[in-house]
Parts: C-alpha cells; structure tokens; sequence
C-alpha cells in the first residue's frame, strides 16, 4: 500500500507540473496582432464571395428568390436519410451493362421495381438541389456535415439512367443544374465529360431543344469558371473554423496537442501561427499568369516555399495543394465545357467557335478523320487531355473563321 501510495503521490505531483506548465506556457506564448490573420481570412472569404455573385447565374430556366444553400441542405440531408432507410452504402451505374449498382455492403443490381422505388425515393433529393441551383440567392446560410460527393455521385448515376432512357432532356437539365450546385459549394469533379457524360451515344439521345439547351448552359458555365481562382479563399476555409473556435481541445488527439507544447499545448494556436506564415507566401501566385501552364509554375513555386516553412503543419499543407488542386479543376471543367461545345457544334453542322485551351492560352487545335472530331487540350496530369467523338456522316464542318 505504501508502494501505491507513493506513485500515487509521484503521479499527483507530475499532473500538477504538466498543469502548471501549459499555464506557464500559455501565458508566455507570443500572441499573434489580434484578429490579423481573423480578418485576412474573413476578408478573403467575402472577397470571394462578392466576385462569385455576379457571375452566378441559373444556366437554364426560371430564377427564384430562394437562398440555394438552403435548397442544398434539404438534399444533403434527405439524401442522408434516404441512404440510412435503404441501407446502401456505395451506388454506381455501370456503363458496360446499362445497370444501377449498389453496394451494402455487398454489390448487387437494381433492376424491375427495386430500381423504380429508388428512383421514387431519391426525386425529392434531386427536386431540393435542382431548387437551389435556380435559386438567386447565394448566401451561404445551413451548414450540413454531409459531404456534396455523395450528392455528385447521385447525380452521375441518374443522369446516366436518363440517357440511357433516352431522356436527354431530362439529363441536360440534371447536369447542368448539378454543375452549378458544385460550383456553388466548391465540389468540382476531376474526370472529364466528355469521356464520362457526353458521349456519342449521350448526344445521340438530344433533341434539337436539349441541344440547345446545353450548348446555352455550356457557354453560362464558361463565363463563370473563366476567371482566376483566388488562392487566399481556399486556404480562408481553413482558417476561419481555427478562428472562429470552431475547434476545442478535447478535438484535438494527444499527439497534436503534445506537438503544440510551444504554444501551451494549443494545437488550434500551432496551425494558426502556420497558416500565418502560409498567407505571407500568397504573393507568389499574383499576378495571375495568363496560361494554365504558366500558371503551374506558379503554384510549385507556392508549393515549395509553403512545404519549407519552419512552423508548417500538415493542415497548412493541406490546404494549400487543396487550394491548387480546386484551380486545376477549374480550368478542366472549363477547358472541357468548351471542348463540349465545339463537339456539339461539330455535330449539329454549325461553324465551330473559335475557344482557347485554358491551359496553353492558345486556340484548341481540332483534328477531323473521315469518321471522327478531335479536340485537343493539353494532357494530364494537368488538363483534360483531348475529347473524342464520331461524326454523322452527312455533317460538314466548317472550321472556324470560315
């Protein structure tokens, strides 16, 4: 017993050291200009947001006075609700046997009724997101903890349903209005679609008015995604929830509070104090260059003095190849929406218009073999690469400027 009492004793007086020691630490930290990064952060956020307004626009139909994030939180959480009745976990449309997939785990094929239910069950989540994407107001307002990837694979299975119908109009609406809703929470996809969505065998479902309505929808996308993607907003989304003590210790593991000890064992301090630093880096990426790949260089200069920085962390880092990540799929989305249209153009007959590849800064080079339209782009990792499709035989091409 006196064996036990004395580590008692030993394990008391440690505790109370470590205690007296973070306050010790906390009290002698430096402590940051008040509110500093807080404002470059929330500045940058509403930065953003006031350039995105006016290029914001509905890419098709009528416009309500709704607030969208309002709308895209019903889905999400419908969505949710929808997944945890059915108990599926994953979904998938298989493009090789025209087939809806499910995982729950296991994969199975949903076909007959069991597929119409789904179906059934999914149209108010489509019906919540497709009212956001025709809402005016973009002020963000709900917050909801699904993420808008579930949503993105949602809308992929279902616009390929609807092609697969033969349901193209149905399916230009879908897309586009999902386009405007990753656009709108930032949740850009990284494949093409032009290999994923817009192939022969989708335009050959379009009527003359689906057509049409996509080739209008594309150039609405294009004056939205053609601008510059401001580098200080994408870390901010980092920032802010740090700032604005979305995060507590008991959030934090032991190791990242051990980790903090120069900051009193603050891990929220320790990120803040690199995110700090990251900011006064943000120099490196102005002015914007003009090409995609001019713009590359860029941000591998960024990348490099943000991976040397003394006080980095792996949140920093993060954030900083997130917010290069979010810029290059923003000019494939870009670059595609225009291959798109100049395939469209291709195959209704019309003069192709004249676009430049967003990523070498010159006009796309098209190709045409007697039986198929080539666009191409610059290659990955960066860009798109080209997109393909076939030709009716009876279309012309008028090249542009003829």
């Amino acid at each position: 017993m006196t064996r036990i009492g004395s580590w008692l004793r030993r394990g008391a007086i440690g505790l109370a050291v470590l205690a007296g020691s973070i306050v010790l630490l906390r009290c002698l930290r430096p402590t940051p200009a008040p509110g500093s990064l807080a404002d470059l952060a929330h500045q940058a956020h509403t930065r953003e947001l006031a350039r995105r307004a006016p290029l914001r626009q509905v890419t098709h139909g009528a416009t309500t006075a709704d607030n969208a994030f309002e709308h895209y939180a019903t889905a999400m959480r419908t969505w949710d609700a929808v997944r945890r009745e059915l108990g599926i976990g994953h979904f998938t449309w298989d493009s090789g046997k025209a087939r809806v997939r499910v995982g729950d785990p296991e994969w199975r094929t949903l076909a007959g009724d069991e597929l119409v239910a789904f179906r059934r069950s999914i149209a108010p989540v489509l019906q919540s997101l497709q009212r956001g994407a025709h809402a005016a107001d973009t002020s963000p307002r709900s917050r909801h903890d699904s993420s808008p990837l579930q949503l993105r694979w949602l809308l992929d299975t279902e616009i390929a349903v609807r092609l697969h119908e033969g349901d193209g109009d149905g399916a230009v609406a879908l897309w586009l209005d999902g386009k405007t809703f990753a656009l709108d929470v930032g949740d850009l996809p990284g494949r093409p679609d032009s290999e994923s969505v817009w192939t022969d065998a989708a335009f050959a479902t379009l009527s003359p008015t689906a057509t049409s309505l996509l080739d209008a929808g594309l150039t609405v996308l294009d004056r939205r995604l053609d601008r510059p993607a401001d580098a200080a907003a994408a870390i901010a989304n980092y920032v802010i929830p740090l700032t604005d003590g979305y995060y507590t210790l008991a959030d934090w593991s032991a190791k990242e509070v051990l980790f903090a000890w120069e900051f009193g064992f603050d891990p929220t301090a320790r990120h803040l104090a690199s995110f700090e630093s990251l900011f006064a880096q943000l120099h490196r990426l102005e002015p914007v260059a003009s090409s995609g790949r001019a713009r590359a260089a860029q941000w591998a200069d960024f990348l490099a003095a943000a991976e040397g920085l003394a006080n980095g962390t792996y949140m920093s880092g993060h954030a900083a190849e997130t917010a290069r990540d979010d810029d290059w799929r923003r000019l494939r989305l870009l670059t595609n929406c225009r291959q798109i249209r100049i395939g469209l153009a291709a195959r209704r007959g019309l003069p192709l218009p004249e676009l430049l590849d967003p990523f070498s800064g010159t006009q796309f080079r098209v190709e045409r073999t007697a039986t198929e339209l080539i666009v191409h782009a610059e290659a990955p990792p960066h860009g798109p690469g080209p997109a393909r499709w076939s030709l009716p035989a009876a279309a012309a091409l008028p090249m542009p400027g003829r």
